[in-house]
């Protein structure tokens, strides 16, 4: 059987893992076309892929695992108060609107907010519970999850979703109190 026959069949149900793994269309297509490469050099040594759908639906998760290994170590933000920094005056609307945006495109508003208030506010998990109405351990929960994304690349569901109207008012209000 040709590489093709075995393969084609099971593109959609690889892109559409991919996808789901990477939390993105575009790095879903690259994730999908990796393993395609991979496996088609796996192909040509073998001349034959057994059971092709899970070869590939392995091969595209083994990558995935493999790349994020190799960035891990790479973080440059370790400490999520580096992210919203505390004392730095000097930072400037267009910076801490890149900063909101960046955030805004990883975690969820609820989640956003939770971080700006702990990380750039100072307020206590106590604090931040009464003002969510959720648990301390939901906040905490939350928070870290929120973090985790924030750092790392991969988005929540609902992540995107908070309107520019919101991101312009905290852009303004946060750059008027750190600049007075």
């Amino acid at each position: 059987m040709d590489f093709e026959a075995a393969i084609i069949p099971y593109i959609p149900d690889l892109s559409a893992y991919c996808r789901h793994l990477s939390g993105s269309d575009w790095d879903g297509d690259d994730l999908a076309q990796e393993t395609l490469v991979r496996t088609y050099a796996h192909w040509l040594k073998q001349r034959s892929v057994p059971n092709a759908k899970a070869f590939l639906l392995r091969t595209a998760r083994n990558i995935w695992i493999d790349e994020h290994r190799k960035y891990r170590s790479r973080v440059i933000v370790s400490d999520p108060s580096a992210f919203f920094p505390h004392s730095e005056r000097a930072a400037s609307c267009i910076g801490i609107r890149q900063l909101l945006e960046e955030a805004a495109g990883k975690v969820s508003l609820r989640c956003l907010e939770m971080i700006l208030l702990a990380d750039l506010y100072g307020y206590s998990m106590e604090e931040i519970a009464r003002l969510t109405r959720s648990s301390v351990s939901g906040v905490k929960s939350a928070l870290h999850r929120a973090r985790k994304m924030v750092r790392g690349g991969k988005k929540s569901r609902s992540a995107g979703k908070i309107p520019k109207q919101k991101l312009e008012e905290w852009s303004r209000r946060i750059f008027e109190e750190f600049s007075a």
